[in-house]
C-alpha cells in the first residue's frame, strides 16, 4: 500500500519551530496583520513586481 499526501508549508518553506503561526492570506488582509511599515512597502513592492511579471529567472 502507498500512501501519499500534499507538502505541508513546513515542508516547502522549512520553518522553525519558533514560527507557530502560518497564515496564507490575499494582499489586503496581509497588509492588515503586518505590524510595521517597513513590512507593508516590501510586501507591495513584491505584489507590484509580481503584477508586473518584473522579477528575475530562478538561478539553478
Amino acid at each position: 500500500m502507498h500512501l501519499l499526501s500534499r507538502p505541508t508549508v513546513w515542508d516547502v518553506f522549512g520553518f522553525s519551530p519558533e514560527h507557530t503561526d502560518v497564515q496564507w492570506l490575499d494582499y489586503p488582509a496581509a497588509r492588515e496583520v503586518l505590524r510595521f511599515d517597513s513590512k507593508r512597502t516590501a510586501l507591495g513592492e513584491l505584489r507590484e513586481r509580481l503584477l508586473a511579471a518584473d522579477l528575475p529567472a530562478p538561478v539553478n
